[in-house]
C-alpha cells in the first residue's frame, strides 16, 4: 500500500483521448498531453474531482502539457470531454488503493498481490454500467498464492 509514485497520462492525439479508460491511485498527478495542432478543452466531470483546463495546441513537434496534481477517490469513473471538440469522451477511475485493472483487448485482467481473504470485485463498463453487485461488487474469495478464475463476469444494464 505504498504511496503511488509517477504520473499517470492521458493524451490528446487525432481529436481522441488515449487511454479510453485510465485508472490511477490518489496522489499521483495526472499529466494531460496534447500532440494536435488545436487546443482542447479538458473537462472532468467526477463528485469529487473537477476540472475544466484549455490545453494549447503542440507547437514544432513538440506536444503541450498540463499537470491535475491531487485527485482524490471518487466512488464512480470520472467522464471526460472536450468542450471544444464535443465527440471526445474518456473516463478515469482514481482509487485508495492498488487494487485494480483495466482490462485488455482480449477481455482479460490481472490484479496482483491482492490479499487474501473475502473481497468484493466491483467492475464497471461505459454504456452497461456496474457488474454483479453494482457499485457494492460480487462477493469474491481470494486464495494466498492461487490465481482466483472469476469465470465470466456478467455486466448489468
Amino acid at each position: 500500500l505504498a504511496k503511488p509514485a509517477g504520473e499517470a497520462e492521458l493524451s490528446i492525439e487525432g481529436c481522441r483521448f488515449m487511454p479510453h479508460v485510465l485508472a490511477l491511485r490518489a496522489g499521483q498527478t495526472l499529466k494531460l498531453t496534447n500532440a494536435d495542432p488545436v487546443a482542447h478543452n479538458v473537462k472532468a466531470d467526477g463528485f469529487n474531482n473537477q476540472f475544466n483546463p484549455i490545453i494549447p495546441p503542440a507547437r514544432d513537434g513538440q506536444k503541450s502539457e498540463l499537470t491535475v496534481p491531487n485527485l482524490v477517490p471518487d466512488r464512480r469513473p470520472i467522464q471526460v470531454s472536450d468542450n471544444i471538440h464535443p465527440w471526445m469522451r474518456a473516463y478515469i477511475a482514481v482509487f485508495d488503493h492498488p487494487y485494480f485493472a483495466v482490462i485488455d483487448e482480449d477481455g482479460g485482467f490481472e490484479i496482483k498481490n491482492a490479499p487474501a481473504g473475502p473481497a468484493r470485485l466491483v467492475v464497471w463498463q461505459e454504456k452497461l454500467g456496474f457488474g454483479e453487485g453494482r457499485g457494492a461488487g460480487k462477493e469474491i474469495e481470494i486464495i494466498a498464492g492461487q490465481t482466483t478464475d472469476l469465470g465470466e463476469l456478467k455486466l448489468m444494464p
